[in-house]
């Protein structure tokens, strides 16, 4: 399934950033620049089901950042649904918010029932892992430290 995302490799562990325009997916992509890790992407990333764990797959689809993609692949660890706030902050959220956050942040093939049903029941899985969150954060590099510490 494909998400309107940022996608992190931060060693062993990815990290999905799902939004809309203007959430802060580039602003969360140019917060990581230069902290030994690898931009994915800042637009536009894969989610795969691999066995009972899921990965998260750059593309070359770019936002504002096109010189930041990277084909690779890395183990998702967090999703966090982007919220520019005063602090830097990550907080549980509700199941089926969080099934709705995502639906509305990624690829649907409305042409069919059988496909859609397959990437409701793949972001189901997702929350259903405790996989999704809810971050707010400041536009700066105080945001990876924070993510870096709570995982």
């Amino acid at each position: 399934i494909m998400f309107h995302a940022a996608g992190i490799k931060d060693k062993k562990n990815g990290y999905l950033f799902p939004g809309y325009s203007g959430d802060g997916k580039s602003t969360m992509s140019n917060c990581w620049r230069g902290n030994d890790c690898t931009i994915l992407s800042d637009e536009y990333i894969v989610v795969k089901r691999n066995s009972n764990k899921f990965s998260i797959y750059g593309t070359p689809w770019c936002g504002t950042n096109s010189q930041d993609y990277s084909p690779e692949k890395v183990l998702l660890k967090k999703v966090y649904i982007l919220n520019k706030g005063r602090v830097n902050k990550e907080t549980s959220i509700d199941k089926g918010l969080a099934v709705s956050y995502l639906l509305t942040r990624c690829k649907l093939p409305v042409w069919s029932k059988e496909e859609t049903n397959k990437k409701v029941k793949l972001c189901s899985e997702m929350v259903n892992k405790k996989l999704c969150y809810k971050l707010d954060f400041l536009p700066n590099q105080s945001i990876v430290k924070y993510i870096r510490k709570n995982n």
